[in-house]
């Protein structure tokens, strides 16, 4: 296990912004995770369609399983 450490440059982003917008960063994170991770899914099952592809990102995102 790999346990990282939080840069000083970004500590003081943090604390310098507000909850609103702490919750938009990390909303756009979930949704960029989601985008990629969709886009790995579908390259490697070509053959899918768009709903096995929903069902499989979403339960990677909702189990942590790997990529």
């Amino acid at each position: 296990m790999r346990i990282e450490v939080i840069d000083e440059a970004d500590v003081h982003v943090l604390r310098a912004m507000s909850p609103a917008q702490k919750l938009w960063a990390a909303n756009r994170m979930v949704v960029q995770a989601r985008a990629m991770l969709r886009h790995l899914v579908t390259t490697q099952n070509p053959s899918w369609t768009q709903r096995q592809v929903d069902v499989e990102v979403t339960e990677r995102l909702g189990n942590g399983r790997p990529a």
